[in-house]
């Protein structure tokens, strides 16, 4: 009896020492996100000084769920599974407006944006492009916390995390009206569309301990897509990013470390 008493304070023992070895995360972000080197590759396409034509970032969402384990000592490894929202926008101003449509500039050149035509009549005074892909993410993230407070813990991360695609959407708002139309990449293959996205994960932030085994946690964030989101001439150059603060909570459990 007594033998089985002393394996009870054991293994007792063991787990209070030791529960912080895995963890599972609920967690989201919000991250503003753009393209490369679009304002250098879009304007010469549209031309002209009767419009100006811009690049603009657009707020990008994630939301899943992360898996935690530590390899050793203060150093985790981090995976699981997100759904995300990113893209990227442009938007045009016709600077003719309010001319007559009866006018030589009736209406402006139509040009392949992300392979849209799109004609731009000298009605509209403006036209806002987005365009939005929804991916799968997997993160490979390797973490590193630095434990000196017990209330708080400051930790920095790196790593991959990989998206594969689901599907898109196309959204043209004017001064008219607002359309979205879906659209599917796959069967465009004269633009080399990715539709698996290697990319590369900075963080940093802090855990805080609000009870033994709860831990809500806020960290900035910041990803770089590693392939171009298409490999045609046109669009060589457009390498996806975003800037993000994610939030969440943690919940701590298992142990396999003493």
């Amino acid at each position: 009896m007594k033998n089985y008493i002393l394996l009870f304070c054991l293994l007792y023992s063991s787990i209070s020492i030791s529960q912080k070895d895995m963890s599972i995360d609920i967690v989201s972000s919000f991250d503003y996100a753009n393209i490369s080197n679009g304002d250098e590759l879009f304007p010469s396409a549209w031309g002209g000084d009767s419009y100006d034509a811009h690049q603009k970032g657009i707020l990008a969402h994630r939301i899943g769920m992360n898996f935690n384990f530590r390899i050793y000592d203060n150093l985790y490894f981090k995976t699981g599974l997100r759904y995300v929202k990113i893209g990227d926008g442009y938007s045009i101003i016709n600077s003719l407006y309010p001319r007559s449509s009866f006018g030589p500039f009736e209406s402006l050149p139509s040009v392949n944006w992300h392979t849209r035509g799109v004609p731009i009549s000298s009605t509209m005074k403006f036209v806002q492009l987005t365009l939005i892909h929804k991916y799968w993410e997997l993160p490979l993230i390797v973490k590193y916390e630095f434990k000196e407070n017990k209330q708080l813990q400051f930790f920095i991360e790196s790593g991959l995390s990989p998206h594969l695609y689901i599907s898109s959407a196309d959204i043209k708002e004017t001064n008219l009206k607002l359309t979205k139309t879906s659209i599917d990449f796959t069967n465009q293959k004269e633009l080399n569309f990715r539709k698996i996205q290697l990319v590369a994960v900075v963080g940093f932030g802090l855990n805080y301990n609000l009870t033994t085994n709860i831990q809500p946690f806020l960290q900035p964030t910041f990803r770089y897509h590693l392939n171009a989101v298409y490999d045609n001439t046109g669009a060589s150059l457009f390498n996806q990013y975003s800037i993000g603060l994610e939030f969440g909570i943690r919940k701590q459990f298992g142990s396999y470390f003493r």
